[in-house]
């Protein structure tokens, strides 16, 4: 009862609760030591450090080998060294509907996803802040529902092409990567062209560094070719309310994601390692991409965001036009004269509760901030998405996990 009772933590409890962690964390550590092949003493040093890069977890031991993104059958494969058949489960894990979900359904109507009878060409929106997930989201570009809506257009023998237009500010580093490895796949099997809307900045515009031609509108928002991850410190606005936050940790780096507290030099060093590192990845993908040379990228990178006109000038983009120019060029490439053009995701004919009210649980919807008051927000021209998912990201604190963002820095519009 020590929190509904006492200021702070006694000594006691203290010293009772950090025996207990070490108990279960050397339990721990013997595992991964014993796996490894390595001393209990060298798994508690790495460990103490937190955060490791690729590079330095193979030097230490902590994995065989490195493989790219996206490589995980192919790796399999080759360590197997025989043929193998992928499987994919059928089944889907069956889940509970809440009131709210299944009248949105209703409400939302049939949905107009027809099979495709005649040749087409396939219009992919890519909108929203990029995040990691497997569950659609609204306002967001959610890695994995992304990746399979790519991967059914690869699959469907009547889309001859498609143009993938985009419409974000950025977000996950991983789940951007995720979505660029998909769209590669998708350039290897059909003609494809990117069609930039109102922002591709960021991680908008990492996604765009694929084998395709590049259009942008003349006033779009681009580049913003930059790194950044974050946390929220919020100990001074706790203080002042009377908040007192208490955590147990075996050493010093296992606190660095509490919310009373900033960053201490050499944590910001750490997470500096791994910003750096998908600093140049970025760079990297941007210079082979748009055939710019490293150095010179780099005065245009920095998280600089540019007009599509101005892209066009610095190269970072191909051409300036929009998606009926995409169109025309998707055709010329897959030579097609007669063609329909069908719109992916498939919006529903109805009205879905789900995009009112913002969840599709029951208990999420009333936990919401009033719905009334973000959109008298967003009418006047302020959106709240991007700076509700940083939150959202920050409070949920990923178990530690830092999460490396890329993202434009600022929600601009034009009127």
């Amino acid at each position: 009862v020590e929190p509904f009772l006492n200021p702070e933590m006694s000594d006691h409890l203290r010293d009772h609760y950090l025996k207990m962690l070490t108990s279960m964390n050397d339990a721990r550590v013997d595992s991964m030591a014993k796996g490894r092949g390595m001393k209990p003493a060298e798994i508690r040093d790495l460990q103490k450090k937190r955060m490791i890069l690729p590079k330095q977890a193979l030097a230490a031991g902590l994995v065989d080998r490195l493989a790219p993104y996206g490589a995980m059958k192919k790796s399999i494969e080759k360590q197997i060294d025989e043929s193998v058949e992928w499987t994919t489960p059928k089944k889907k894990a069956k889940r509970k509907v809440s009131f709210f979900e299944l009248m949105g359904q209703m409400m939302a109507g049939p949905s107009s996803s027809k099979k495709i009878k005649s040749d087409s060409i396939a219009v992919l929106h890519l909108a929203g802040t990029i995040v990691d997930g497997t569950k659609a989201s609204s306002g967001n570009m959610v890695s994995g529902p992304t990746v399979e809506q790519i991967e059914k257009l690869i699959d469907e023998d009547k889309i001859k092409g498609v143009v993938v237009r985009i419409n974000s500010p950025g977000g996950s580093a991983t789940a951007s990567e995720a979505i660029r490895q998909a769209l590669v796949k998708l350039t290897k099997a059909k003609p494809t062209v990117v069609s930039m809307g109102s922002m591709a900045a960021s991680g908008g515009y990492w996604i765009t560094c694929i084998d395709a031609p590049v259009y942008a509108e003349r006033g779009t928002l681009t580049g913003s070719i930059g790194v950044f991850a974050l946390k929220l410190s919020l100990g001074s606005m706790m203080r002042r309310v009377g908040v007192h936050l208490e955590s147990i940790a075996l050493d010093d780096s296992a606190k660095a994601f509490d919310l009373d507290r900033p960053w201490s030099e050499d944590e910001s060093e750490l997470l500096q390692g791994s910003i750096d590192m998908v600093y140049d990845r970025f760079l990297s993908l941007a210079s082979k991409s748009r055939g710019i040379e490293l150095e010179q990228l780099k005065k245009l990178a920095g998280g600089r965001v540019w007009s599509g006109a101005q892209a066009k000038d610095l190269k970072l983009v191909d051409s300036l036009g929009g998606v009926d120019d995409c169109l025309a060029v998707v055709a010329r490439k897959a030579d097609l004269e007669d063609y329909k053009v069908i719109h992916r995701p498939v919006v529903s004919s109805g009205l879905d509760l789900s995009d009112l009210l913002g969840q599709s649980g029951e208990e999420e919807i009333w936990q919401r901030i009033p719905v009334a008051a973000i959109e008298i927000l967003k009418r006047r021209g302020v959106n709240l998405n991007t700076t509700k998912t940083i939150l959202q990201d920050g409070l949920n604190s990923n178990g530690g996990r830092p999460t490396t963002w890329l993202l434009s820095p600022l929600e601009i519009s034009i009127r």
